[in-house]
């Protein structure tokens, strides 16, 4: 008869899963409480009035620059929905809605959204590793609760944490559900600065099939939307209005005043702004660093590693480059969400020494802490930019030491079968 444990010995056993549940507290606690449960919504409201003037067809460039305003909605500061969003973005942030309503879907939108990836991320376990039903709820709740970024999202309402909610369901149904995942990869490109570099990934690891639905997808939302611009107002907008919308959005975003907020980030070369660089060429420099980096990795892992584990290692790659690849707000690191599904993978399947478990901690907390924003900036006064920077270099790092440690336990699986054949 198999003898009961008692308390301290489950404790012993579990140290470091606790340390990491600990971790997913404090994360949640702070996303929780910082705003006493009273969320800002500026960004939601901004998107709402976006969707509303682009969900009733009109062009969103008259809209911005106040050639068209409706009692009902209000001026357009700035848009954030995108040519080929116009009816993608609804889905998210319904315009057709009344404000108050918006707000009630939006949040019961992203809880349900929630769900669905604790039930799918459950159900990836059994794919990645013998684990006991306790643990992984737990884990569960350590991947999706650990971010420290939920606060930002979850207070401003910014469509930015529903859309990495959404990136990650797709990762996860990329083998399973192919269609269903390509629809989640091209509603994220409602904000391209997440979406575009998973539709890259899907080239670089060979999804052509999803490549190809993802851009038919938005293809034909970008021409339904033209068509629907052009039937509401009889006149299709030129080609000048489209290109000078995606410039506001995605080259220079702001409010309205000209002014961008100290939490915005324009990737990792961001800090070249100091310098007096162009804030194009900085956006340039760092989207091609996302990119090699997602390349440069995908060379790195073991050719023997199997192709659902690939999409963990791959979608965890694609969605830490795509929080320093472009501009961003804190908001759109909920994303690391896939960066903490790569290191419990990592875990389990590791011998779970001291140091094993000491990295995969140092990881947690680089992922998903807002390390340097807390300590660099708050205690030696460096510059918000600088901070950012050098949390988005310890990310790296830390992805860089899981690879390698994925790269031993490969290693280590090989020489065990090479061993067997010899004997």
């Amino acid at each position: 008869m198999k003898q009961k444990k008692n308390i301290l010995e489950i404790i012993k056993e579990n140290k470091i899963i606790i340390i990491f549940f600990l971790i997913a507290l404090l994360g949640m606690g702070y996303s929780l409480f910082k705003n006493g449960f009273s969320f800002w919504k500026f960004d939601l409201y901004m998107y709402w009035k976006s969707n509303a003037y682009a969900i009733r067809g009109y062009d969103l460039y008259k809209c911005i620059t106040g050639e068209v305003t409706l009692d009902s909605i209000g001026v357009l500061d700035v848009s954030l929905t995108l040519p080929w969003a116009r009816f993608l973005s609804n889905l998210i942030v319904p315009g057709f809605l009344s404000w108050n309503v918006c707000i009630y879907y939006f949040y019961i939108l992203w809880f349900l959204l929630t769900c669905i990836a604790f039930v799918l991320t459950i159900n990836k376990f059994s794919e990645i590793g013998e684990i006991g039903k306790y643990q992984k709820n737990v884990l569960t709740a350590v991947i999706i609760l650990s971010p420290f970024y939920w606060q930002d999202a979850l207070n401003t309402g910014n469509m930015g944490g529903v859309l990495c909610i959404i990136a990650y369901i797709g990762i996860l149904l990329t083998d399973t559900n192919p269609l269903i995942a390509s629809f989640c990869f091209s509603i994220v490109c409602v904000k391209p600065q997440i979406g575009a570099l998973f539709i890259f990934l899907l080239l670089v690891i060979k999804k052509y099939k999803l490549y190809l639905y993802s851009i038919i997808i938005l293809i034909t939302n970008m021409f339904l939307g033209e068509m629907y611009v052009a039937l509401m107002s009889k006149n299709i907008p030129g080609i000048e209005s489209i290109l000078d919308l995606f410039r506001k959005v995605i080259i220079s975003p702001n409010y309205g005043n000209g002014v961008t907020p100290s939490f915005y980030s324009y990737g990792i070369f961001d800090p070249l702004n100091i310098f007096g660089v162009d804030r194009l060429v900085v956006s340039i420099l760092s989207a091609l660093a996302g990119i090699i980096f997602v390349i440069v990795i995908n060379n790195l892992i073991p050719k023997s590693m199997d192709n659902k584990n690939k999409l963990i290692v791959m979608g965890a790659v694609a969605s830490l480059a795509s929080v320093f690849w472009s501009y961003k707000t804190p908001c759109d690191e909920v994303i690391m969400i896939s960066c903490n599904l790569l290191l419990i993978f990592v875990w389990i399947n590791s011998e779970k020494s001291l140091k094993d478990g000491l990295l995969c901690i140092l990881c947690l907390v680089s992922f998903n802490c807002k390390v340097n924003r807390f300590w660099l900036y708050h205690l030696i006064s460096m510059p918000y930019r600088w901070a950012i920077f050098a949390d988005s270099v310890i990310r790296i790092v830390a992805m860089i030491i899981l690879i390698f440690m994925i790269k031993k336990q490969y290693s280590d699986k090989n020489e065990t079968v090479y061993d067997t054949k010899i004997v």
